[in-house]
């Protein structure tokens, strides 16, 4: 039974409405995908409830396999087939009578901690909560460590990790001596894991929305084993009948009792901290928090209860998952409970059925791990995901690492690890690391010296250099011949000796600074910074990917050698999640590229201008091959600028020709012309496309020249040179904190605007003339950039988040201008 296919419904009752064909047509896709796991991109136009329709689709699937699971249960199994039928009935009973009282005893704690939030409300909503600090949080996180045991810095292994308890080795000893006569508590044993959605969206307000589409649904994915076996008698049609008929259906639980999906929100330590102490004095927050998780007494977060308080923790998870909370609900019922919503909402999650987190929490395994959050046959909705596929090819927010020689430049060095207590493991680990980094400090001195120390008559190489990771692995030379870098990797990630070295350091140094206040003071800030050898470790993780998805760029910047990996596949850290999730549906108001949609709106002529010839033809060449090519064509007929500057006149004569053309007797009307050309080409400058030659201009990214060029660099110098004398002969100027390196900077952009102003320019020629301006790069909308733009473009600029905002406000443009024209 637990093994049949389930049908995908011809009805949804959870939705709130009578949905539209689009509606209906969508849920069914969605259920079939998840229930034959398979990855979906969806497309639903801005306005026709795409989110609703996807949580609707979702978890009516996800009640239908709870209904599934639990038949499976109650089902007769193949080692009881051969059994007594008198044998079998009563397993089945015993069976029937564990799942029911599972049932109640979990429906009833949730219906206890929706009483206690609503209690706390009442309490909040009456008194202004005072923000009181304990003794400790007063005093804030000590960083007294004399007394500390070296033991407390050594490497962890995989039973003492952050997953855990974080408890020292001392405690773990005497627990593991103990575990022969305590038992855990019925909280531990009992920490079941369901089926649940992965809701991803780009911002915490967007995910807000969906709590709130979430409030709207008819449904409850508490399924008692009373409603089972009475659904199962009252329903002959499997096609029609959908999960969420069993609410008609009745059960053993009250209203009290029953309850909606068991929904988390995950934010990050610095939307979630409520220790005001940490917020405001530690510089780095995520790393000050997990150096007191080890902490006792006064040193550890007031907030964050001990093992012996087990039971505060639970009753925050308890209560997160009894109500659906946004970030900012979450923050307050952390406040309310006076424990940290961060720890109590990845409590939640192996008990969640539906977890909303933003992109990076879920596409980027470090923070999957971090959170404890499993793909393992899960299903994975990433909404507005023409957004986030855009933003990864844009701005490539894929783990990109920097490595500086001065990381290595740490307080102390574990030169001789046999001077700890270190496990023969460990120290051969920590063995490898250092030749590892050895070799990279030999290499990187050495590539310096060839730049700065250039013997007479030899010329300098260049101060950048691009390579593969396996052509810098292959510098390091034979030290490193040896060495797996997935297992340094994975060492450096589960020992932490990152964080260990570094506490280890400060303790150290601490002792030596004796009543120092300035040097005590120094350490303070030390203690709260991330560890030098983090970045490191996120660079010894970039290089151990595939060699081909991406490039490691070693350049020399104010004498100091920086090696920097970029990631050039994003399909990487897709593909991750889609090998482990059941199903993944991307989902977005359009998954077309936007040149695409703006054909449908744009009237007459549209030119679009690009970066460069080479971002130009790779662009033609994959429209080409993809088919869009043609798509666009049927709308409006495709040019591009050529590098030749005698085919210029024919191609300009050829758009001209087909905006201007008439409609020929039984053939399909077209819709103007669409020219590509490139920034600070032939086409963006001396030339006009007046009227219905360009009713949009479209700027995609900002065309900012090669720093690489000599001769730009050269420019940037001399710039430079000219204001360090100003500054010099008025000092008084630099009391405004502008700097000589400004003006270069000033220079580097005052160029790239010009082009882009040179090519907004082309579109309005005259008075009367009009044309939408689309400028396709986040960095637009910051003032800096925007104090560059034409004067005249500043009363009508709209800054937009989405592409279906920007579409309503382009639609509205030219209906106006529509409405006008016939007037």
């Amino acid at each position: 039974m637990s093994n049949l296919r389930l049908p995908t419904p011809d009805v949804f009752p959870a939705f709130p409405y009578t949905p539209y064909d689009i509606q209906r047509d969508l849920m069914r896709h969605v259920y079939a995908c998840i229930e034959d796991r398979k990855v979906a991109i969806t497309e639903s136009p801005t306005g026709t409830g795409k989110t609703l329709s996807l949580l609707c689709a979702s978890l009516t699937w996800l009640r239908d396999e709870q209904v599934r699971a639990r038949k499976g249960k109650l089902s007769v199994r193949e080692d009881d087939a051969d059994a007594p039928d008198w044998v079998v009935a009563q397993t089945m009973e015993r069976r029937k009578r564990e799942l029911e009282a599972e049932d109640l005893e979990y429906a009833e704690r949730l219906a206890a901690a929706r009483k206690r939030e609503a209690q706390l409300r009442r309490v909040m909503r009456g008194h202004v909560r005072k923000r009181q600090k304990v003794a400790a949080e007063a005093e804030g996180p000590s960083q007294d460590l004399g007394d500390a045991e070296d033991e407390t810095f050594l490497p962890e292994s995989e039973e003492n990790s952050e997953t855990g308890c974080n408890l020292s080795p001392a405690v773990l000893a005497l627990m593991k001596k103990l575990q022969g006569n305590l038992s855990a508590s019925p909280e531990e044993e009992k920490e079941p894991t369901c089926t649940k959605i992965f809701y991803a969206s780009r911002t915490h307000s967007q995910l807000a929305q969906v709590l709130h589409e979430l409030e709207k649904l008819h449904i409850k994915l508490n399924i008692s084993v009373a409603a089972l076996e009475k659904s199962s008698t009252t329903t002959p049609n499997p096609k029609k009948r959908t999960a969420s008929h069993l609410e008609e259906d009745g059960s053993s639980m009250n209203d009290e009792q029953a309850c909606g999906p068991r929904a988390v929100s995950l934010g990050s330590r610095k939307q979630l901290c409520i220790n005001e102490y940490v917020r405001e004095k530690a510089g780095d927050l995520d790393e000050a928090c997990r150096q007191m998780l080890g902490e006792k007494g006064k040193k550890r977060c007031p907030h964050l209860p001990a093992a012996e308080e087990e039971m505060k923790m639970l009753d925050l998870r308890d209560q997160i998952l009894a109500v659906p909370k946004d970030i900012e609900e979450l923050y307050l019922t952390g406040q309310a409970a006076d424990t940290c919503p961060y720890f109590g909402a990845r409590r939640a999650i192996p008990q969640a059925q539906l977890v909303l987190l933003p992109y990076n929490l879920l596409l980027q395994r470090t923070a999957r791990e971090a959170l404890g959050i499993d793909l393992e046959n899960q299903i994975v909705i990433i909404d507005e995901a023409h957004s986030e596929l855009i933003r990864l090819v844009a701005t490539d927010i894929c783990d990109n690492a920097t490595y500086n020689r001065s990381h290595l430049d740490s307080p102390l060095t574990f030169n001789d690890p046999s001077t700890l207590s270190l496990s023969t493991v460990h120290a051969l680990h920590l063995k490898r690391l250092m030749n590892l980094l050895d070799a990279l400090c030999q290499y990187t001195e050495e590539w310096r010296d060839a730049r700065v120390k250039v013997e007479a008559g030899k010329s300098r190489p260049p101060d950048v250099e691009v390579m593969t990771s396996a052509k810098l692995l292959q510098r390091l030379g034979r030290k490193t011949e040896g060495i797996n870098l997935l297992e340094v990797e994975k060492y450096l990630r589960e020992s932490k000796i990152a964080r260990k070295i570094s506490g280890y350091s400060v303790k150290t140094l601490e002792k030596a600074a004796g009543q120092d206040t300035v040097k005590l003071a120094k350490l303070a800030r030390l203690a709260s910074t991330t560890p030098p050898l983090h970045a490191v470790e996120s660079f010894i993780d970039a290089i151990s990917a595939s060699s081909e998805d991406g490039r490691v760029t070693i350049s020399l910047i104010d004498g100091q050698v920086e090696m920097k990996y970029q990631h050039l596949n994003p399909a990487t850290y897709f593909h991750e999640v889609v090998e482990a999730a059941r199903a993944v549906i991307l989902a977005g108001g359009t998954m077309s590229p936007i040149l695409f949609n703006l054909s449908n709106i744009v009237p007459g002529g549209m030119v679009v201008f690009v970066p460069s010839y080479s971002f130009l033809h790779a662009v033609m060449k994959l429209w080409g091959s993809s088919g869009l090519l043609d798509k666009l064509n049927a709308k409006k007929k495709v040019f591009s600028e050529p590098q030749s500057s005698n085919e210029v006149e024919g191609v300009l004569r050829d758009y001209a020709t087909e905006i201007q053309a008439t409609d020929e007797p039984g053939q399909k009307k077209r819709r103007g012309a669409l020219l590509f050309a490139v920034v600070g080409a032939k086409l963006s400058e001396g030339l006009n496309f007046a009227d219905d030659l360009a009713r949009a201009v479209i700027i995609i990214g900002l065309p900012f020249a090669n720093l690489g060029s000599p001769e730009l660099r050269e420019r940037m110098d001399y710039v430079v040179r000219m204001e360090q004398r100003r500054l010099a002969a008025n000092p008084s100027t630099t009391a405004g904190g502008r700097n000589a390196k400004d003006a270069g900077t000033e220079l580097y952009e005052n160029m790239c605007m010009n082009a882009v102003n040179q090519s907004i320019g082309r579109a309005i020629r005259h008075r009367e003339d009009w044309a939408a301006l689309i400028l396709v790069d986040g960095r637009y909308a910051s003032a800096r950039i925007r104090r560059k733009l034409p004067k005249w473009t500043e009363s009508g600029t709209t800054v937009t988040e989405t592409f279906g905002q920007a579409m309503k406000e382009l639609g509205r443009f030219y209906t106006v201008k529509k409405a006008k024209t016939s007037a």
